[in-house]
């Protein structure tokens, strides 16, 4: 998993330069979703949350699924101040 998601990342890089094309990363999310068996994904808004997970959260709001129900994947550059305040305590309290 390491190299593909060193070539991924790369390769991600690359298209974000390119001013044409966005890309979004949804290689990396599934990789990382399936190296810690995450359900929950934390961040971005409902358009751009990738579907495969059960849970999605940004903040205190839901978008679909429910709440921190086990371990998660967190994409802490989109979250506003606010928005990582909210999770840090939830987050501090769960031991997944």
């Amino acid at each position: 998993m390491k190299t593909d998601l060193y070539k991924e990342r790369l390769f991600q890089e690359t298209m974000d330069k390119d001013p044409n094309c966005r890309l979004f990363s949804q290689k990396v999310l599934r990789q990382a979703r399936l190296a810690v068996g995450a359900t929950t994904y934390i961040g971005d808004t409902k358009f751009t949350a990738p579907p495969f997970f059960e849970n999605v959260v940004r903040g205190d709001s839901t978008t679909w699924g429910s709440r921190f129900p086990g371990p998660g994947v967190i994409n802490w550059t989109v979250l506003s101040l606010w928005d990582q305040v909210a999770i840090l305590l939830p987050l501090r309290n769960t031991n997944n």
